[in-house]
This record gives C-alpha cells, structure tokens and sequence, in this order.
C-alpha cells in the first residue's frame, strides 16, 4: 500500500513528540512494506540541510509546504501575516499537494498536525479524490472549523467542571440540527478524550476508531530505581514549555513548597522546549517574583534514548497539566519506575490510576493538590 504522510513539520525538524510519532510510525510502516512518503513543510529546511542529506528516509519526503508566518526562530510567531501572503502560500502548498498526489498516487492520504496552514488548504485535502485518513492527537482540526463561540465553551470546559458535563449534550444538539462539521475522511484517535472532544464539537467522519499510542520501551525494562531520595530532593518536569502543560502551577506550588511550608531541601528541573516565548516569560517572571532561582533549571529537550537516564536522575515527575490529549512521555515515565504526580486532565485519566501507578489529582486544583503532595 502506497501511504502519503501531510504533516506541518517532520524529524529532523521538531518541536514536540507529534513529528517523533509521525517518524515512528512511517517507519515501522515502511518496514512492514508499505510504500511511506511524507509532505511537509519547508520550515528550517535551510538550517538542517546537512542533517537531511543522510537523514533516514529523506529520499521519500518532500519538503515543499509553506507556513504561515516567517519566523523560523520561532514557530509559534506566526500570526502576522497579510492576506497576500496568505493567497501566495495557500496557492503554493496546494500546488505542491496536487503534484504530488499525482507523482506518488497514494492509496491513502494521512493527514497529521496542520497548525500553521490555512483552513482551505484542508479543504482541499479533504476533498481529494484519495481516500483521507485523520491522525487525532489533539484539538488541531477543530481549530480549523472553531468559530468565537466554540473557543469560549472549550475556556468553560476545562474550567467548569460541570459545564464539562454539558458538552456531549451541546454536540449531539448540533448534529441533530444538521450543524455538524462533516469531514469526508475517517478519524483515528489517540484517546476517549479526543474522541469525546471532537463529539463534542460535533464533528462527523466516514469512520473513526481509537489507537492508543506506544512507545518503544528499549532502555527501560532493565532500569533499577535506588529507594534513596537525592539530596536535595530533585523534581522533573518534562514538556514543551506552554500554558496547557501547567508549568505555572508547579511554580506556584514550588514556592509554597519553598517559601511557606520551609522545605528547602528541593531542586526543580524543566525540560523541554521554551520557543513559546509569551508563556515562558511569564514563566521566569513568577520564578522572579517568588525568588525562585536557585531552585529551578532549565534544560532543553533530550533525545528520547537519553530519557531513562534522566528518570533515573529524578526522584519525583509532575505532569500539572491543565489539557492533554495522550501522553507518551507520562507512559515512558511510569516505564521508568519514577514516582509519579500528574493531573487528570484529559488522556491523563486514560493512563493514570490514582495510588496504583501514580498519584492522580484533579487539575482543576493544581496548586494546592501538588504542594501538599510533594511536602508529604
């Protein structure tokens, strides 16, 4: 089977686990024998142009899509674009589509995360004369079809516990009244949240189902975790660095943990990527704020062959997040023996089991659940 991959950006070009996935999972296809060829974009394309040369696989992918924005040092500075510069992007990534569906004439077209790219460029995936398939990992798509009112009622949802109960409701009203978003392509899901989240907003596919993401656990199986505590006692945190992953509620807590409960035996460390530059000052300013310096680090994001060993390093890893669709660095780190305190938002609940794999705790909570939770 021929299998074309569209994507936003893809390894060695990456920003968080979706393009580590998405290279994963093409060549594990390809190894089955299937024909894997990936559409992506141009982003850094330039800087990596050593890498990509010997880069596993580069002879099937084609680096031809444009982003909307212009700031290849930060991906997320990409709404100040004109409409020009819409039209002129939009004609070339459908140009580019339409060449290459001609070129490698796919059995399926695999749609993967298009953040940066403009609703009519979907569009014209979704109706292409290939059957298309939808990798669902977070809200991406929805983006797409989301209008003031839909942003609003997700802000509700994730704040109101019972307004969260409404939702399935709302969706199954607007599916009734022929308001659905109707997407002619089939859905695969990373988890029920997904799935439930895009119900909810009353989107309709030609199929859909739920696989739930592995992880190759080569390097964990034969980890050994000392019962010592470091000193002093060392925190982990490992993400990118946005407002759905809560790091500010961690900080919150630290300095409850540091500065009224006393318990100054304790080091933070932040892994992860800090490109969203708005959240990650607001980020340093609370560590400012709370005199907070000599106890937090940051670190950048590690190869993933290298994260048993920073587990391993760690005694506690926290997971605050306030929005998560399905997490595989929450499962690498529960295959590493590492205790662990995570919220429940989202895929979370899916994998978490409060006081038998983790201590779970609600997120809408955060700060003062991680605070009493760390100084016990």
């Amino acid at each position: 089977m021929k299998i074309l991959f569209v994507k936003n950006l893809y390894p060695p070009i990456v920003v968080g686990g979706y393009e580590k996935l998405c290279f994963q999972i093409a060549a594990r296809l390809t190894q089955a024998g299937h024909e894997t060829y990936v559409l992506t974009s141009t982003f850094r394309k330039d800087r990596f142009a050593d890498i990509l040369k010997d880069y596993p696989g580069e002879e099937r992918v084609f680096r031809l899509l444009k982003l909307l924005g212009k700031n290849e040092d930060n991906i997320y500075d990409w709404i100040n674009y004109d409409e020009a510069e819409l039209n002129e992007k939009n004609d070339n990534n459908i140009s580019a589509y339409n060449n290459i569906l001609s070129e490698v004439d796919p059995d399926i077209v695999f749609v993967w995360n298009m953040y940066f790219f403009d609703r009519k460029f979907i569009n014209i995936i979704d109706n292409s004369v290939k059957k298309t398939v939808y990798f669902l990992t977070d809200d991406w798509l929805n983006v797409f079809y989301a209008n003031e009112l839909s942003r609003k009622l997700d802000k509700l949802a994730r704040e109101k516990a019972l307004f969260r109960r409404m939702l399935p409701f709302i969706g199954s009203i607007r599916r009734f009244l022929g308001k659905a978003n109707q997407c002619r392509g089939a859905a695969i899901y990373s988890s029920k949240f997904i799935k439930n989240l895009y119900r909810n907003h009353a989107f309709q596919f030609r199929n859909e189902a739920i696989i739930y993401n592995g992880v190759d656990l080569t390097g964990y199986r034969d980890t050994q975790r000392s019962n010592r505590l470091h000193q002093p006692v060392r925190l982990l945190f490992a993400g990118r660095v946005v407002e759905v992953k809560g790091v500010d509620a961690l900080i919150a807590a630290l300095n409850r943990i540091v500065n009224e409960c006393g318990q100054k035996n304790v080091r933070l460390d932040i892994i992860g990527d800090l490109s969203y530059e708005p959240y990650v000052k607001k980020i340093r300013a609370l560590i400012d704020q709370y005199e907070l310096q000599a106890y937090i680090s940051f670190r950048a994001p590690v190869p993933e062959h290298e994260l048993p060993g920073v587990f391993h390093e760690h005694d506690i890893f926290i997971f605050p997040s306030v929005y998560e669709p399905f997490s595989l660095t929450l499962i690498l780190a529960l295959a590493s023996g590492i205790p662990v305190i995570g919220s429940d938002a989202g895929g979370n609940a899916e994998i978490l089991r409060h006081n038998y794999n983790a201590v779970s705790y609600t997120h809408l909570r955060a700060h003062e659940t991680v605070l009493d939770l760390v100084c016990r």
